[in-house]
């Protein structure tokens, strides 16, 4: 079972600990900014019919959220390197009918 927003359960109790005077700015900067990914708080854009609404909630884009930072764009590079082929290789060639040559000039 995977858990919703890990990060922010452990950064909302563990706050006593981190959000103190003695803390570094940057680090506290980054957490408060990690707390309020995809939430009120950061905005939100509301789209909507006549017979429903969808809210998006704005992201925080901080490199330390997991959300949207650091662990998202590690986890596309491996998504990236497991579709490569488990070969040596210089080059790969992509060819298309000929028919379709006029739409790419």
């Amino acid at each position: 079972m995977k858990y919703h927003d890990p990060l922010k359960k452990i950064l909302l109790q563990m706050r006593p600990y981190w959000d103190q005077d003695e803390t570094r700015a940057a680090v506290r900067q980054a957490f408060g900014k990690a707390l309020q990914c995809r939430t009120a708080d950061l905005g939100a854009e509301v789209y909507a019919t006549e017979k429903q609404e969808l809210i998006l909630y704005h992201t925080c884009k901080s490199r330390s959220c997991s959300s949207c930072g650091y662990r998202a764009t590690v986890q596309w590079l491996r998504e990236r390197w497991a579709a490569l082929p488990n070969e040596s290789y210089k080059g790969i060639t992509f060819t298309m009918p000929d028919v379709l040559w006029p739409l790419f000039p």
